[in-house]
Order: C-alpha cells, then structure tokens, then sequence
C-alpha cells in the first residue's frame, strides 16, 4: 500500500517517518491478514494512533527477520537437492571431482614410502650381512 492510499483511508496526512512504521507493520506483522489488511491497518490508525503501530513494531520486524532467515534456508534446501540430483545423474560437483586428484597424490605418497623402506631394509641387510 502506498503513503497516499493510506492517508486517503484514514482522512489524514502522516509524515514519511510514520508511514515507514506503518508500513513495516502492514508488510511484516503476523497478525495483519494479506486479505484486508489495508482495512484492518487503517482502522488501527483511527483507533489508537501511531501508538498501536510503534507497540507491534518490534514483533513485525522480528517476523521479518524470522521470514529472511526461512527464505534463506528454502534456498539452500533446494540448491542442496540440486546437488544431490546431480550426483545422482553421475555428475559430480567439483569438490567430489577433486578426490580422485587427492587419492591419486595419496597414492603416489605411499608408494614413494613403501620404496624408501625397500631401499632402507636392502641398504640394513646389506650392511648385516644378509642375503635374499
């Protein structure tokens, strides 16, 4: 709803800063129905003032944090499903791709070790005296 509309449903001029307040709880407030929440605003206002509004300011922006914070994670849920979709065709996203790379270097590591040992217990053996 826009300042103007307001004001000509309550008969009344209100300052921008006013009607910021108004309107956050007109978008925000739990209890203002999507349906006739001008009505239900406008009549708030001729009834009590801009006190009622600065009294259920806090609980609108409260639900306006709550609703942020819902958005976010739904988007995550489906970026997340997104994921799992796509391993499920095969495709696998770029930190999965990235462990064959690892294990491959891993693997590498080991048998660098495994042959240093080798060459140790030959080096160990010979200086013992032994022969395989």
């Amino acid at each position: 709803m826009e300042k103007r509309e307001f004001e000509k449903r309550i008969e009344q001029p209100v300052s921008d800063a006013e009607y910021r307040v108004i309107e956050t709880v007109y978008q925000w407030h739990p209890s203002v129905k999507e349906v006739s929440g001008k009505e239900e605003v406008a009549e708030l206002y001729k009834s009590f003032g801009m006190a009622i509004f600065h009294d259920m300011l806090p609980r609108a922006e409260k639900n306006r944090e709550l609703e942020n914070k819902l958005r976010h994670a739904q988007a995550e849920v489906e970026r997340i499903k997104a994921e799992m979709e796509e391993l499920s065709r095969g495709n696998a996203p770029e930190r999965v791709q990235v462990l064959p790379e690892a294990l491959e270097e891993h693997l590498k590591m080991q048998n660098r070790q495994r042959e240093n040992d080798r060459q140790r217990l030959a080096m160990a053996r010979e200086g013992l005296g032994i022969s395989v």
